[in-house]
C-alpha cells in the first residue's frame, strides 16, 4: 500500500523522504525522486509531515518509540500520520508521547485495497484533531476521494478494525451461500448477479467474488494473515469494552485454519475452500 501511495505524492510534487526495511520499494522510489534515510529517527529529523503505513502495531511501536524511533527526531511542530491498520490503544499512547514534544499526530487508516491507493481512491478515517486534520487535508487528499474525518485521536484505527472484522464475517457468509448455491445446482454466475442486486449485495459479493474466487485468483490481494491481524485488533478491543463479538471469533478461528494450511500470503477470499470442503460442493469458479 505504502508504495502507490508514495508515488501519488511524488507525482504531486511534493519532496519525499523515505525509510523501510525492504529494499525493494526504497529502490524504486529513489528512481523517482524520492530520498533514503538511513532510520526512522533520520527521517523524522529531515520532513516536516511523517506517515507511516506499516503492517502491525508491534513494527510501528518499534518504528516511532523504538530505538532510532521517529520520536526521536521529530521536531517540534512536526505532523505525524499512522494509515496503518492499528490497535487504538497503542495509537493513543504514541499520542500521548508526542504531544509532549510538541508533536501532533492524526491516525488515518485507509480502505480501497492496492487499486484504491494506486488511483488515490482510498477511503480515508481521519481520528485526531480537527485543526491538525486541516493542515494536512490537501495530502490526504492525494490519497484518497472520500477523507472523513470521525473523531478523537484513535477513532480511525477503531472504525478501521471494526470495518475489516466485519468485512471478514462478510467474505465468510458470502463463500458459504456459494458453497450451497453449488451444491444445490444452480448457477454461480446468475447466483452472484441476482444476491448483488438483492438484500445480501456487499464488497466481497461485489469485488472478492468477481475477481478473486470466480477466476481462482488468490495469489494477490488482502492477505489472509493480514485479516486475521486486523481480526485479532477487533476482538481485543471487544475485550477491552467488554463487548462479546460472537461470529468474529468463529470467522478468526476459520482464517486460522486457512494459515495452518499455508494459505496465510493467499488473498482473503480464499475462505472459499473452507466451504467447499465442508460441502463437498466442489470447485467454485466462473469462466469469463
Amino acid at each position: 500500500m505504502g508504495l502507490p501511495m508514495t508515488k501519488r505524492l511524488i507525482q504531486a510534487g511534493h519532496e519525499l523522504f523515505i525509510y523501510d526495511l525492504d529494499v525493494k520499494p526504497i529502490s524504486i522510489l529513489e528512481g523517482l525522486g524520492a530520498k533514503k534515510c538511513e532510520s526512522p529517527k533520520d527521517l523524522a529529523l529531515r520532513a516536516d509531515v511523517v506517515i507511516s503505513m506499516l503492517p502491525s502495531p508491534a513494527i510501528t511501536r518499534q518504528a516511532i518509540l523504538g530505538e532510532n524511533g521517529a520520536v526521536h527526531g521529530f521536531k517540534s511542530g512536526t505532523i505525524y500520520i499512522d494509515m496503518s491498520t492499528s490497535n487504538p490503544l497503542l495509537t493513543k499512547e504514541i499520542h500521548n508521547v508526542l504531544k509532549g514534544n510538541q508533536v501532533q499526530m492524526l491516525d488515518a487508516p485507509v480502505s480501497g485495497g492496492i487499486k484504491g491507493a494506486t488511483e488515490g481512491t482510498l477511503t480515508i478515517m481521519v481520528g485526531g484533531d480537527h485543526t491538525t486534520f486541516d493542515k494536512v487535508s490537501d495530502i490526504l487528499s492525494l490519497l484518497g476521494s472520500k477523507v472523513i474525518h470521525v473523531g478523537a485521536i484513535g477513532s480511525g484505527h477503531t472504525i478501521k478494525i471494526i470495518n475489516n472484522m466485519l468485512f471478514a464475517v462478510t467474505m465468510a457468509a458470502t463463500s458459504e451461500a456459494l458453497a450451497l448455491g453449488k451444491k444445490a445446482g444452480v448457477d454461480l454466475q446468475t447466483l452472484r448477479d441476482v444476491m448483488n442486486s438483492s438484500s445480501g449485495k456487499s464488497y466481497a459479493l461485489d469485488v472478492k467474488v468477481r475477481d478473486f474466487i470466480f477466476p481462482r485468483n488468490f495469489d494477490q490481494g488482502f492477505a489472509v494473515e493480514l485479516q486475521n491481524k486486523d481480526t485479532d485488533l477487533a476482538l481485543e478491543l471487544a475485550k477491552n469494552v467488554g463487548a462479546p463479538a460472537i461470529l468474529g471469533t468463529l470467522v478468526r478461528q476459520m482464517y486460522q485454519s486457512l494459515i495452518v494450511k499455508g494459505y496465510g500470503k493467499k488473498d482473503t477470499s480464499i475462505i472459499v475452500t473452507v466451504f467447499e470442503e465442508l460441502m463437498g460442493s466442489g470447485e467454485i469458479s466462473v469462466k469469463k
